[in-house]
């Protein structure tokens, strides 16, 4: 791999781990830092890329990470440019300054915005809570399980197509969105047993097939939302243990 693949892999991997609010102590900065082992040209335009590729990019303009965590991830590279006697771009430092200018009191409590990448390249994006536990349940914020499950779908995406899926606790809907972006299934049923999960599954469901299906989630030939307490005189959950 010649050297400007691996700057091109560098930062689409900071891309990813950023726009999914990863904890930033996982992030390689060592390796995201050789970007800037060059002239002061090239240093400033990978700076640029940075920028472009996290608080800069679309998808953050448009549904926005929690903002602390965007305050704290340019704080972070500033601070080690400038360990590595880096001169940081002028518009690295505005946009560190115009994110500190942001109120952070707005955004407490509420829910925030993540953004998954896919295996086709496509991205979900899911409104969720920041805490495990939200308001007495676990379902308002996404898993590894369900990245888990994405992968596992999208190597064994033969095995749905065309068939009628029921998912049985969908949360926020990742993997069940992230299924549809790849396949189609005849028919596929969200369900969830929490009234805030419910509420913010099919915020979610409408926010993504807008995009990746138009119409369908107009006309509900797809996707339905319901609580699983509404089929619990169908379905006995301790017969499937």
């Amino acid at each position: 791999m010649s050297e400007s693949e691996l700057k091109t892999d560098e930062l689409s991997i900071l891309e990813l781990l950023f726009l999914s609010a990863t904890n930033l102590n996982k992030f390689k900065w060592d390796d995201l830092l050789e970007l800037f082992n060059c002239d002061y040209s090239e240093s400033q335009e990978n700076q640029l890329k940075i920028l472009d590729g996290t608080v800069n990019h679309p998808l953050v303009k448009k549904y926005p990470l929690k903002l602390s965590y965007q305050q704290y991830f340019l704080k972070l590279i500033v601070k080690k440019l400038e360990a590595r006697g880096i001169e940081v771009s002028e518009q690295l430092y505005q946009k560190y300054v115009e994110l500190l200018n942001k109120d952070a009191n707005e955004e407490a409590g509420s829910y925030h915005y993540k953004h998954y990448r896919l295996p086709n390249g496509n991205y979900i994006t899911l409104s969720e809570k920041s805490s495990i536990i939200s308001q007495g349940t676990t379902g308002l914020c996404s898993w590894q399980g369900a990245l888990a499950l994405t992968n596992w779908l999208w190597e064994n995406k033969c095995l749905i197509e065309g068939k009628t899926i029921l998912e049985l606790g969908s949360g926020i809907g990742l993997a069940g969105l992230s299924l549809m972006s790849f396949c189609q299934p005849s028919h596929f049923y969200f369900s969830d047993c929490h009234p805030e999960v419910l509420k913010q599954l099919q915020t979610n469901v409408k926010l993504n097939l807008e995009q990746l299906h138009s119409g369908t989630y107009s006309t509900g030939r797809y996707f339905y939302c319901f609580s699983s307490a509404l089929i619990n005189h169908k379905l006995s959950w301790n017969a499937l243990l």
